[in-house]
């Protein structure tokens, strides 16, 4: 999806991935993915944050919060930070998680 959704957008535009994961799991999906895209992510990852998760978190929630585009998750911190979020905001169909499952009017629907 990543691709798909940066090309709507500026190539000027960053993209931050937020995970707890490791890199390595993320090495399936970057295969196709074109080069200025490659070239304009960071990988803000959890394994790599030994020292201080809590500040982390707290960082990775502001980064979604204040994201000029926002690709949510499936996962809560994503979905919350996608109702403060004042920008575009791309919402996952299918997320049954309690709570989670109604996007707001503005959200895309990806």
């Amino acid at each position: 999806l990543i691709p798909n959704i940066a090309a709507q957008y500026p190539d000027d535009f960053t993209i931050i991935i937020h995970s707890e994961g490791e890199f390595s799991e993320f090495e399936d999906i970057q295969q196709g993915w074109p080069r200025n895209v490659l070239d304009r992510t960071i990988w803000k990852l959890g394994k790599s944050f030994i020292s201080d998760c809590k500040f982390n978190l707290i960082t990775a929630f502001h980064d979604m919060v204040c994201a000029k585009v926002l690709v949510q998750s499936k996962s809560g911190l994503s979905y919350t930070a996608g109702l403060l979020n004042e920008n575009f905001v791309h919402y996952m169909r299918g997320n049954k998680s309690t709570g989670q499952k109604i996007p707001l009017e503005d959200w895309i629907l990806i």
